[in-house]
């Protein structure tokens, strides 16, 4: 009785709104996220509107100066995935959407006509990226002089039929608007991936194509036997070019769906008898020489970008990326030209635009953009207004153009204290309507403006919280005494480290960011040290990078309290030791290395290496997260590894040897296999990280791994799910030797309950897997993945088995409860003091919860986020009670803090399901005070690494590089150093790509040590 009370009591808590009313913002109150859009209200100039990816529209009253969002944009109808504005009198048009094919298709029909069947060749992860809701429409309210949106704005011919029908089910055209183009009094053009539309009404109640013809003047040769239709190849830039005519960018795929090309397209009128604009298109565009001779330059670009002058149409630039992200070229039009040339054998003479050459085509040091595995879209061109000749270039890097200097880099991206710091990755640039010396510009990290045209930049970004979180995770240790450690900064660079900081608790959250790296905070319970509740749980909401890797997944160790992992940029894992203050790699690189990494029961001929898998992660299916496709966009969230850890409560107050008896193993999947890592944490001179397969090859191309969970409990069975559907069960993993060691206990212990099982979705990508512990046997499923889901209904998007190990388990549909068909992210068990077990789910829509397990009664829990993706769930489960620091001496008590990470709204959490905490501890620590050396950043992709020394003592110290082949690099000579902390930089700019060893020898009056650290040079 007393349990189906509780049951009832949780569910009236929930429902009640009791259930999420604490939940509370963590930050990060300082990283916005990828500002695609930007424009000047030209209602007032002070006003500047800002769009961003995954955290909606904003607004700014003073220039830049603080930021807050469009109160009426906040609504769960209005779609967070900005990606471009245009104003026209009082109506501001929001394109939403940035999106892309994932090319693991069957046959090539399939990806040409994704759009227009149903689930086409079985396969199942569609679009990826940020899905839009097409283009909402705003009013100015001349009144109060502030733009309104409401929940129709949406409601016309992006989202209604015919073109934009299947938008909101993230299909149609209108899931990834690129940009919007006013013209003249009524016409709009709207530029998708799907093509080129317009519509002569203001509320775009009606919307059409436009007609297509082949610009025989200019085709030299067609790149295509076909003229590219604007329903297929993907729209990128448009301008109001020379002579008032609409100019557009186009890249179409070709027929056999193995190559695109850019083709560039002109307005040239109507067609005959209709109202319908019509435009010619050419694959390629006559540059004049030097010489006054003609020659033909193909248009065979990724991308194609056009610059216009605000202050003269006729003054306009293209510019084109080659295979790599690259710049190729850049040219500037000079106008019309009778043409003489050869023509499919034939000489032709006729009036064409003509070009000139304004940057080097393919020049090896020239290098604004990057775009390589990076970001599709970061890439600009713009005319200062200030004049015709000065040109802005960018996107990984600030290039300007001038007829007196040429090309140069004018900004700088590594240091945010210099006054020409423009961070990358850039997007976006608005120009003041009156002041030619103003504009502003977007980037992935924050917003700059300039009042000098260019010369020097300043942050704009207070108040701009628009972070965009794939991952959190949680450590909370509590120290004995109130002056127990000495906390020297977890963000890990110079600028962050603290050396008077001390405190009694270190609360830290870290978040892995789909544009800024994974980033760390520092929480601290500052109200009263001897109350330990959440009433006095004080967040600092400013975040900092700790490594590089986007996307990167993050968890936390409770048996080693102070340490964590993390995914790689290459998709192998990094570890931290010391509160997250550095990292270092223990996976992902070549065997062979000393010590790097130890393949155990692999032969010496198999090329199932964990190197070689993971590098082509993306084109062998595999687990997607962190890998993109050729035009920078990204599968989210799916996991590919888990540290398993099982803690009996009998263990809890044991101490750290007892504790760190237990096993501590980390389950990996390389997109083929499963794999085993034991020694991932532990003393930095205990064993090496061991590596050993445990399955036989499970999948094929193009399906992979998306998602994995563990059991929880002493059985340690682990679950695997794939981007096609399929479901395994690895049985009792701890206590396999490896395939090698035993084959047939690798295929006997190996479950495909795909064929097995009942009531799970083929063909349609699992993107969680959730264990109950309250009961072990109780597994969960979701699915994600965009595209038309004629086949899928809201129910089976969460399935639910009661029984895992049956022979036959029986999955039952459990979402009937969702408003909406939506990916789900996420899924996660909380189990409460109560015993009571809460499902929580993060979907396209926010975060949602139910503690009915039967038939599902699914509530938004979070009000906060509630039209934002919500990307992870993390549950702390313990928290660390450190009794002797330099030892590492501690216990364990329970938590239950959750933690959730949106795309676009930041980390919030929760103590709703939490614990209270036991008194703090009373024994007295000891304080360090041996020698502390530590090696920053590490792996390094920056100009230098850092040697941090804290002696206790005046003495010198010599450092030697030697390469992992022992040829000594450098060796410097003795510096002398105080006592304290000092820091020795030492530049990589010559350094190549590896792994290298960094020998520390510090001698002084009682110290005389030698110590060797690896290093990574990634760059």
């Amino acid at each position: 009785m007393n349990k189906i009370y509780a049951i009832y009591l949780s569910i009236f808590l929930l429902m009640s709104g009791q259930g999420f009313a604490q939940w509370k913002f963590a930050g990060p109150d300082n990283i916005g996220s990828k500002t695609r859009a930007m424009v000047v209200d030209p209602h007032n100039p002070n006003r500047v509107i800002a769009g961003s990816v995954g955290g909606g529209l904003w607004v700014s009253e003073d220039q830049g100066s603080s930021w807050k969002q469009v109160s009426s944009y906040t609504s769960e109808k209005c779609n967070p995935n900005v990606t471009c504005i245009a104003i026209r009198d009082n109506k501001m048009y929001v394109g939403t959407g940035e999106t892309g094919l994932v090319t693991t298709y069957r046959n090539v029909s399939d990806f040409l006509n994704y759009d227009v069947t149903k689930e086409v060749g079985g396969y199942y992860l569609g679009y990826v990226g940020n899905p839009g809701s097409g283009v909402y429409v705003g009013n100015y309210d001349s009144n109060t002089g502030q733009w309104v949106f409401d929940a129709n704005s949406n409601v016309n011919g992006t989202t209604q039929a015919p073109f934009g029908a299947d938008t909101k089910e993230f299909g149609g055209s209108f899931i990834s608007v690129h940009k919007i183009l006013p013209v003249g009094d009524n016409r709009l053009y709207i530029a998708t991936h799907k093509g080129l539309y317009y519509s002569d009404d203001a509320n775009l109640a009606t919307i059409d194509t436009v007609g297509i013809v082949l610009d025989t003047n200019i085709v030299y040769k067609r790149s295509f036997p076909y003229v590219p239709t604007f329903n297929r190849g993907r729209m990128m830039d448009l301008e109001v070019g020379p002579g008032g005519k609409v100019m557009a960018c186009i890249t179409v795929t070709d027929q056999a769906g193995s190559r695109g090309a850019g083709w560039m397209a002109r307005e040239m009128g109507l067609e005959p008898g209709t109202n319908r604009p019509l435009f010619a298109a050419a694959d390629s565009m006559i540059v004049k020489n030097v010489d006054n001779t003609y020659k033909k330059v193909k248009l065979s670009f990724v991308r194609t970008e056009m610059a216009v002058s605000r202050k003269d149409n006729s003054v306009m630039y293209i510019g084109g990326t080659n295979g790599l992200g690259e710049i190729y070229g850049i040219w500037r039009y000079l106008g019309e030209e009778a043409v003489t040339r050869n023509l499919n054998g034939q000489t032709v003479n006729s009036l064409v635009p003509v070009y000139k050459t304004y940057a080097p085509q393919g020049s090896t040091g020239f290098t604004p953009l990057a775009l390589k595995e990076k970001n599709y879209h970061a890439f600009v061109l713009e005319v200062i207004p200030s004049g015709p000749e000065n040109i802005i270039l960018a996107g990984n890097a600030w290039y300007n153009y001038s007829a007196d200097n040429g090309w140069i880099t004018t900004a700088q991206s590594t240091n945010p204290n210099r006054t020409n710091f423009v961070p990358n990755t850039i997007y976006s640039v608005a120009f003041h309507p009156t002041n030619d010396s103003i504009f502003y510009v977007g980037t992935d990290k924050q917003i700059v403006r300039t009042l000098d045209g260019g010369q020097t930049f300043s942050q704009k970004s207070k108040g701009y919280e628009a972070a965009t979180c794939a991952s959190v995770a949680s450590m909370d240790i509590s120290f004995a005494g109130d002056t127990a450690i000495k906390y020297t900064g977890a963000y890990g660079s110079p600028e962050h480290i603290q050396d008077s900081l001390v405190k009694s608790t270190v609360d830290e959250v870290f978040t892995g960011t789909t544009t800024n790296g994974l980033q760390v905070n520092a929480f601290y319970y500052m109200d009263d040290p001897n109350t330990y509740s959440l009433t006095n749980y004080t967040a600092h909401q400013g975040f900092g990078k700790v490594t590089n890797n986007n996307y990167s997944d993050v968890q936390v160790s409770y048996l080693y309290p102070y340490s964590a992992i993390a995914q790689h940029s290459d998709h192998g894992l990094v570890r931290s030791q010391n509160y997250g203050a550095s990292w270092e790699s223990f996976y992902g690189f070549p065997a062979g290395f000393p010590d790097t990494l130890k393949l155990k029961n692999i032969t010496a001929s198999s090329t199932d290496s964990i190197y070689i898998d993971r590098t082509s992660r993306f084109t062998e299916g595999g687990s997607l997260q962190g890998a993109s496709t050729s035009f920078g966009f990204y599968i989210p969230n799916q996991a590919q590894w888990v540290i398993d850890e099982v803690i009996p409560d009998s263990m809890l107050s044991k101490g750290a040897k007892a504790l760190q008896g237990l096993k501590n193993y980390t389950f990996f999947t390389n997109g083929k296999a499963l794999w085993q890592v034991e020694h991932a944490l532990g003393d930095p001179s205990g064993p090496a990280p061991t590596w050993t397969r445990l399955t036989n090859i499970l999948v094929s191309a193009p399906d992979g791994f998306t998602a994995i969970a563990v059991s929880g409990d002493t059985t340690h069975n682990v679950y695997l799910g794939t981007s096609n559907g399929l479901l395994f069960r690895i049985k009792r993993a701890h206590h396999r030797a490896g395939i090698n060691a035993n084959a047939a206990q690798a295929t006997a212990t190996t479950i495909s309950l795909t064929n097995k099982a009942t009531g799970l979705v083929k063909t349609r990508s699992i993107s969680a897997i959730a264990v109950n512990p309250a009961n072990p046997k109780q597994v969960v499923v979701t699915y994600a993945g965009y595209g038309k889901r004629e086949n899928l209904s809201k129910d089976s998007l969460i399935v639910i088995t009661n029984d895992i190990t049956a022979a036959a388990p029986v999955f039952k549909p459990l979402g009937a409860s969702l408003p909406e068909k939506m990916p789900i992210y996420c899924a996660q068990f909380v189990l409460d003091s109560n015993g009571i077990s809460t499902l929580m789910i993060g979907t396209e829509r926010g975060l949602y919860a139910t503690t009915d397990l039967q038939t599902g009664s699914f509530m938004s829990v979070l009000p906060e986020a509630a039209h934002v993706p919500v990307t992870d769930i993390s549950v702390r489960k313990y928290r660390a009670n450190m009794t002797n620091v330099v030892k590492k001496e501690f216990t364990l008590e329970k938590d239950n803090t959750v933690f959730v990470a949106t795309n676009g709204k930041g980390i919030y959490y929760t103590g709703a399901y939490s614990y209270p905490r036991t008194t703090k501890p009373t024994v007295t620590p000891t304080l360090p005070t041996a020698v502390e050396v530590r090696i920053y950043p590490n792996p390094t992709a920056e100009k230098f690494f850092a040697i941090s020394v804290d002696l206790p003592e005046s003495a010198d110290v010599e450092v030697s590089l030697v390469s992992v082949e022992g040829k000594e690099i450098f060796h410097t000579a003795p510096i002398s150093l105080a006592a304290g902390k000092e820091n020795i930089t030492f530049p990589t700019e010559k350094l190549s790509v590896g792994i290298y060893y960094v020998k520390v020898s510090i001698k002084g009056a009682t110290i005389d040590e030698s110590n060797t650290y690896k290093l990574m040079i990634a760059k």
